[in-house]
C-alpha cells in the first residue's frame, strides 16, 4: 500500500511538472488544452494527497528484517543480559565491603565528646618574659619593646623595695613568681574596665601562661597573693575573690598559720628604729610631667618609675623641696 501511494506520489509530481512547462501534451486526453492553473491543482493536490497517505500507512518500525540484524539484536541482547549478571555478582560480592565501609563512616560520625578549652584564655600571639619584678609586676618583651606590666587583680608582698622591710612571704612570692614566668612566654589579655594603662604608664595586664595556666588567678589560689581591686571591679573580680576565699579557708601559703611568725621574729630583731617618727613615707616622681605625691599606704606609688622615684620622710620636707605637687587623692 505504501508503495502504491508512493508511485501516485511520483506520478503526479512528473504530471505536474509536465503540465507546468507543456500543457498541450494532455490535449490528447482531453479534448482543450488545459490551463496551467488546472494542472497544478490537480497533480498538486494529488501529489500532497498521496504524500499524506504515505505518511500515514508508515509503520514506526520496518516489518522486516534481514536475519542478519536479526542476528546482531539477539547478540547485542545476550551481552546485555551476561553483562547485567556480572554486575550484580560484583555488587553482591562487594555487598559486605560496602557494609563495612559504611559502619565505619557510622562509627567515624558518631558524635565525640567536645574538647573544652579555657573559656577566657585569650588568643593572642605569645611574648617573652624579660624579667621578673615581683609578684605583680614584670616586664615583657613586646614587638621589640620592653614594657613595664602591672598584672591585674592581684597584689603580692613587696621585696623590691629597699626603703621598708620585706613583708610577711614576699620573697617566697616572688620566687615562685621567677619560677613560673622566668624566660617563659606568656599571652597577654587586656581589660577595657581598667583602661589599658594604668596613671604611671604601666600596661594593665592578665597573664596567661603557654600551657593555658590563668597566672593572676594562680597566685591567688597557691596563697602567694591575695586579690586586688584598684578602684572599679574588673572582669575576674569574682573568680579572683572566689580563688582567695579558698586559699585562706585551706591555709595555703602566706595563709598559714605561721608563715609569718618567723619573718616577723627575724624582722623585729633586725630592724632599727624607725627614722620617721611618723610612721609614714612619702613619693613622688622627679620626672618633669609628673604632678602628684603619693603617701604609703598608697599602692599607686609602686607604679613610679624607679628611674625617678623619691622618697621623704614627712609631708612636709617633700613639699619644701617639691613645692606644687598635689597629694594623690586616696592619701587625702
Amino acid at each position: 500500500m505504501e508503495t502504491l501511494f508512493s508511485f501516485i506520489a511520483f506520478f503526479s509530481f512528473a504530471g505536474l511538472v509536465v503540465g507546468l512547462i507543456k500543457p498541450k501534451i494532455f490535449s490528447r486526453f482531453v479534448k482543450e488544452v488545459p490551463k496551467r492553473k488546472i494542472i497544478a491543482l490537480v497533480f498538486g493536490g494529488a501529489m500532497i494527497f498521496s504524500a499524506i497517505l504515505v505518511q500515514a500507512v508508515s509503520p514506526d518500525k520496518p516489518e522486516v528484517i534481514d536475519n542478519q540484524v536479526v542476528e546482531q539484536q539477539a547478540d547485542q541482547t545476550n551481552n546485555n543480559q551476561e553483562q547485567e549478571i556480572t554486575e550484580e555478582e560484583v555488587i553482591e560480592e562487594s555487598e559486605p565491603v560496602q557494609n563495612e565501609s559504611e559502619q565505619v563512616v557510622d562509627n567515624q560520625q558518631e558524635p565525640q565528646p567536645q574538647q573544652t578549652t579555657e573559656p577566657n584564655q585569650p588568643t593572642s600571639q605569645l611574648f617573652s618574659v624579660v624579667k621578673v619584678v615581683d609578684g605583680d609586676t614584670i616586664k615583657v618583651d613586646i614587638n621589640g619593646t620592653t614594657e613595664t606590666l602591672r598584672l591585674i587583680g592581684i597584689n603580692t608582698p613587696e621585696t623590691v623595695d629597699p626603703r621598708k622591710p620585706v613583708e610577711c612571704f614576699g620573697i617566697e612570692a616572688s620566687n615562685r613568681a621567677k619560677e613560673l614566668l622566668s624566660n617563659k612566654k606568656v599571652r597577654l589579655e587586656s581589660d577595657p574596665t581598667q583602661g589599658e594603662r594604668g596613671i604611671y604608664g604601666r600596661l594593665l595586664r592578665y597573664v596567661w601562661l603557654e600551657d593555658g595556666t590563668f597566672y593572676n588567678k594562680q597566685m591567688i589560689s597557691d596563697g602567694y597573693a591575695n586579690e586586688y581591686t584598684y578602684n572599679t571591679p574588673y572582669k575576674y573580680q569574682n573568680e579572683f575573690k572566689q580563688a582567695e576565699k579558698e586559699a585562706r579557708e585551706n591555709k595555703r601559703g602566706l595563709w598559714a598559720d605561721d608563715a609569718c611568725l618567723q619573718e616577723e621574729q627575724q624582722e623585729a630583731e633586725q630592724t632599727p628604729p624607725p627614722a620617721n617618727p611618723s610612721g609614714h613615707t612619702f613619693y613622688l616622681s622627679t620626672y618633669h610631667t609628673a604632678t602628684y605625691y603619693y603617701c604609703d599606704t598608697d599602692e599607686a606609688w609602686k607604679g613610679l618609675s624607679e628611674k625617678y622615684l623619691e622618697s621623704y620622710p614627712s609631708e612636709a620636707e617633700l613639699l619644701a623641696k617639691n613645692p606644687g605637687k598635689i597629694l594623690h587623692e586616696p592619701c587625702q
